[in-house]
């Protein structure tokens, strides 16, 4: 009965706090009227925003949320080398990144991007820009998303969705939302994608020699060849004649599987979030976050395959040696592979401020729980043995000979405990100005215990504590504006230093220095370099082993392209990566606004230990990772280990530019209605060429290096591009509005002396294209039309593909361009709603 009671009250007062329509409605009628709130502003010092964002000018563009908002302003609001930006709300750190994707976009104001160097001020890595985001003071509103999306040649669609309510009123906060995703299986029938010839198996069979020679010399002879394999008879009358062989020697049966395997699994993903802030006291508010998500998927790997013996002696077998029979076994159904992630998080969080100094403790709890099933293939003792007390080798197999389906089961819970205090402040006034300090604590507990049925000698619990402190200084050396060696203009510098104890990796160091120059009026010129080391996550160092089969795979070893058995999962042996860069930037803003800018950047990296996935096998990672691909006695690869690896040694150098101009062209219009967006024209364009002038690897040491922009590679799609170009294009006007954007990878090369395995893969370009249109402004006086966004995409336009050639000119079969790009041209919907 009390517990009925409290439930009874808890829901009230959830009901309470989303109740008041006649409140909302006079909320929305005001919403660009409402006063705006600064909470927190001194913690990001006097930081001068590089760009300054109306919320009314983004809802012109048809904006409706950070996600959008990225996707649409990226370039501009990327760092110079690519970084993507770090959040603030109202000039402090979100509590999680739920804090701020959960955001709506009408509870927004306005708000500003601010140069990296603002990021050490909130405990962020101080190489990253920083959204900072000003809430209005009050807000209270629904709103919907559901949208859905299917490729043009059919299959693979998917369907998603968001409700989301919030309640803000000063620094209180209530979010809750609800995100769901549905996406269909696409099956390899629905695509031109050829079966491989080389693979033995067939529905009917093939027959091939134990050792991988003749199978039979009076066949051999008759051919006036070796026959090497040989396709069964389709007419079983005939089986039992050798000459029967002869029209399918050396051209096996070919089926083709394509009904039975996917190219992209089914997938449901539900996720529920709640966010809550508070003030408890003066100078102090406090925050809650939880969330809750479920990920299943399930997915067909083919049909089952079997190699079965058949003697000499077999009353259903010609040959005079003994030989194998490799079929598919089309009698059971397709090998299938399902999985399940939960995923919780609980964070608490507190943000103040005590004798000029800003502080704020956060607390978190995460749980993810991975479950995978996996089948592998059939028992065939029954039929095996069958054969050997004489039965039909060839007949169709007896359902109660097939065993049952050989599974690995696998699991993993990871759980993770963290909490962080930041503290910022002013420890000294110069003459150039104050210098900030920012000083990071930090400790985590995490833990991960994972076991797998098909590897047991894998399972691992592993335990990680780890803890470290940072400081961070800003510190001003010359101020034009001061009169402070006013004929350097601005100089400042950042220079930062941590160290972090994990357990197993002893003490980790970080460190970092900037120096930012602005030596006239909107140019800024910086340089920087860090040094960073970092263990690897739990997740690579004990994931649950879990094998796919019939996966394809680049063998240019052999210049084979085929499906094997691949193993993924953590490698317990891995090191902690060291990483050192050296970065220099100019930002320009050439025009009196601040709607145009220009960058230019330059990088050197160089990596040691770095953590990696090799998804191809050439000579040179043979050499130095032997024991990751496992052959079959003919020679040919039948499993590989995908385990995450450490790699030696690389160095990276990248140049890259980035013009952008975003912001309202032709004259200004006057003011709208309340909560109106205001009736204008904005533009907003840019284009990001990347050029990478250096690339090399050494995989261990004494090894040959690896030039990645030259023909050597360790992932399928080949080397490194040398050029990647984005360029974006939006044009908007009273409601309607296109955005394009356009993203180019030139060719690469693999080098062989192995015409298969000399690989060209061509340039590959895709552009997408957005249609949207605000219904409130289009019919102002249509009740159905208000908050009403309806935006169509059409992703790769000309769907394009990845190709691959070798020197034959001929495509490898398990890169093909539909296995590279299932979906291709994709076409979707999406309409948006605010109550």
């Amino acid at each position: 009965m009390i517990g009925q009671k409290r439930h009874g009250r808890l829901i009230g007062c959830t009901i309470l706090l989303l109740s008041g329509g006649g409140a909302m409605a006079q909320h929305r009628q005001s919403a660009s009227a409402d006063p705006i709130v600064v909470n927190g502003r001194k913690q990001l010092g006097e930081t001068q925003p590089l760009r300054h964002f109306d919320a009314d000018e983004l809802r012109a563009m048809g904006i409706t949320s950070i996600k959008d908002m990225m996707e649409r302003l990226g370039a501009q609001l990327k760092g110079a080398d690519g970084a993507n930006p770090v959040y603030a709300i109202n000039g402090r750190r979100p509590l999680d990144d739920e804090e701020v994707q959960s955001l709506p976009f009408d509870a927004i104001q306005s708000f500003d991007l601010l140069p990296q160097e603002a990021a050490a001020g909130l405990g962020y890595s101080p190489n990253q820009p920083v959204l900072n985001f000003t809430t209005k003071a009050k807000f209270q509103g629904f709103e919907t998303m559901a949208n859905g999306q299917t490729s043009t040649d059919g299959g693979g669609g998917s369907a998603d969705g968001r409700f989301a309510a919030t309640r803000l009123r000063g620094k209180t906060r209530f979010t809750l939302t609800a995100t769901w995703l549905r996406q269909n299986e696409l099956r390899q029938d629905r695509r031109s994608i050829r079966p491989d010839p080389s693979l033995p198996f067939d529905s009917v069979g093939n027959v091939t020699a134990l050792g991988g020679g003749e199978i039979d010399p009076q066949l051999s002879a008759l051919a006036d060849n070796p026959v090497t394999i040989a396709a069964v008879p389709r007419d079983p009358a005939a089986r039992r004649e050798l000459d029967a062989y002869l029209p399918g020697a050396n051209r096996p049966n070919v089926t083709d599987p394509g009904a039975y395997r996917s190219l992209q699994p089914r997938q449901r993903t539900m996720k529920i979030a709640g966010f809550f802030s508070q003030p408890i006291s003066e100078r102090t508010t406090a925050a809650l976050s939880l969330s809750a998500e479920r990920q299943r998927s399930w997915s067909l790997q083919g049909l089952g395959t079997a190699s079965l013996l058949v003697p000499a002696g077999n009353i259903s077998s010609p040959f005079a040696n003994d030989i194998w029979l490799n079929r598919y076994v089309n009698e059971a159904d397709p090998l299938t592979q399902s999985g399940s992630i939960w995923t919780l998080h609980a964070g608490l969080g507190f943000v103040g401020a005590f004798g000029g100094w800003n502080w704020s403790l956060r607390l978190n709890h995460d749980r993810k729980h991975n479950q995978n099933d996996s089948e592998l293939g059939f028992d065939m003792a029954g039929v095996q043995d069958a054969i050997m007390q004489g039965g039909d080798a060839f007949a169709p197999f007896a359902a109660d000979q097939i065993g049952v389906a050989i599974r690995d089961r696998s699991r993993s819970i990871v759980t993770t405990n963290d909490a962080q205090l930041i503290l910022n402040g002013t420890v000294l006034t110069l003459p150039a100005g104050p210098v900030a300090v920012t000083t990071t604590f930090n400790a985590q507990r995490s833990r991960s215990d994972s076991q797998s049925r098909a590897f047991p000698d894998a399972d691992s619990l592993l335990g990680r504590s780890q803890g470290g402190s940072s400081l961070a200084l800003s510190i001003p050396i010359a101020s034009a504006a001061d009169n402070i060696l006013p004929f350097l203009g601005r100089l400042s510098a950042d220079v930062s230093g941590g160290v972090n104890a994990v357990s197993r990796y002893g003490p980790l160091y970080t460190a970092h220095a900037s120096l930012i120059w602005t030596p006239v009026r909107r140019v800024q010129l910086l340089a920087t370099l860090k040094h960073a080391e970092t263990a690897p996550t739990l997740d690579q160092l004990g994931a649950p082993r879990i094998a796919t089969p019939n996966t394809p795979f680049v063998d240019l070893v052999s210049g084979e392209s085929l499906f094997v058995t691949s193993v993924f999962g953590g490698n317990p042996g891995l090191s902690a990566e060291k990483r050192r860069t050296l970065t220099l930037t100019a930002n320009i803003q050439p025009l009196r606004t601040d709607a145009f800018r220009a960058s230019l950047f330059y990088e050197e990296a160089r990596l040691y230990d770095q953590a990696a996935t090799l998804s191809v096998l050439t000579p040179a990672i043979a050499a130095a990772f032997p024991d990751r691909f496992v052959r079959d006695a003919a020679g040919q690869l039948t499993s590989v280990d995908l385990r995450p690896l450490n790699l030696h040694r690389e160095r990276q150098r990248t140049v890259k530019a980035s013009l952008s101009f975003s912001g309202p062209i032709g004259p200004k219009p006057a003011k709208p209605p309340e909560g109106q967006p205001p009736k204008m024209t904005y533009l907003h364009a840019s284009l990001t060429p990347a050029l990478r002038l250096e690339d090399r690897l050494l995989l261990s040491p004494g090894a040959t290096p690896l030039d990645l922009l030259d023909g050597d590679n360790i992932v399928a799609s080949g080397g490194r591009p040398r050029w990647d170009v984005q360029g974006d294009l939006g044009l908007y006007r009273n409601g309607i509005g296109m955005f394009v954007q356009s993203v180019y990878h030139s060719g690469s090369r693999a080098r062989s002396p192995i015409e298969t395995a000399d690989l060209r893969f061509a340039s590959l370009g895709t552009t997408a294209l957005t249609l949207y249109a605000n219904m409130e402004q289009l019919w102002p006086k249509a009740g159905w039309a208000k908050k009403l966004m309806i935006d169509a995409t059409i992703r790769n336009v000309a769907n394009a593909r990845p190709q691959v050639r070798d020197r034959r000119g001929d495509t490898p079969i398990g890169q093909q361009p539909a296995y590279l790009d299932p979906l291709g041209r994709v076409v979707s919907l999406r309409i948006f709603k605010r109550f």
